[in-house]
């Protein structure tokens, strides 16, 4: 069985960070330099650190790749991926989170300016893999602006009085009432609409009470070219057929 070692050189440098943060897939996915499904089948454990920090340790995890979903280089199915990772033995803190044998899932990795040159690394559901290969098959890049915060929370609240007996409303009349929740507190984020996007499609009763990933998922499924990306400290619904990719990928 053929071994792989990290495609990328940072991934030779320090252990693997696995973040607390639980970004949504659809950043992973374009930030994420190598995507994989798979399972750890083997850990090398508690190996010393070269000088001068050989008084640490680092652990080796092996997984075999059931599926390549992004990677630059040569990577293929049924061979071993391998990246280093925090050793129990040098205790660690409250938020360490260790990878051992028989954890499975899709894998994303990808570099973060706070660690430098530490690879995060993130485990999520096999099923998600799907949904990765729809990310990845757009002719555009969704947007992140720098005011993109993973922590987005809730929305509380319930579908007015008045549209009790209505199954459908026009979009642009639920984002107005998503105005009202923020108004009282009930909704941290501000939504808004494309210029591109027709205002009057009419979305099914969805929940309320939820995530707003969650919330802007149910709306975005409705129609299959309904779509949202991060804007300058707002959400933005738009037409994902009328989104044209600048020379760069990036949709303006």
């Amino acid at each position: 069985m053929k071994i792989i070692y990290p495609i990328l050189s940072f991934f030779l440098s320090a252990p693997a960070f696995a973040c607390l943060i639980d970004y949504p897939f659809e950043y992973l996915t374009q930030k994420s330099e190598v995507i994989i499904v798979g399972e750890i089948v083997k850990m090398d454990y508690d190996l010393q650190q070269k000088p001068p920090h050989d008084e640490y340790h680092y652990s080796v995890a092996y997984v075999k790749v059931d599926e390549v979903l992004k990677a630059d280089g040569e990577l293929k199915e049924g061979e071993f991926f391998t990246f280093h990772v925090e050793s129990k033995q040098d205790g660690g803190t409250s938020a360490s989170i260790y990878w051992d044998m028989g954890m499975k899932g899709t894998w994303f990795f990808m570099r973060d300016d706070e660690y430098k040159d530490w690879p995060v690394t993130y485990l999520k559901p096999s099923e998600l893999s799907e949904q990765v290969r729809k990310e990845l098959s757009y002719s555009y890049e969704r947007r992140f602006d720098r005011s993109f915060n993973p922590h987005f929370g809730s929305i509380e609240g319930t579908w007015p009085k008045e549209w009790k007996d209505q199954e459908e409303i026009p979009l642009t009349t639920l984002i107005s009432w998503l105005q009202v929740l923020r108004y009282y507190g009930q909704c941290n984020v501000h939504i808004s609409l494309s210029d591109n996007l027709d205002p009057n499609i009419m979305i099914k009763k969805i929940d309320f009470d939820q995530s707003i990933m969650g919330f802007l998922r149910d709306i975005a499924d409705q129609y299959d070219y309904l779509d949202f990306e991060f804007g300058n400290h707002q959400i933005i619904l738009f037409d994902r057929r009328k989104a044209e990719p600048a020379a760069s990928g990036q949709r303006r």
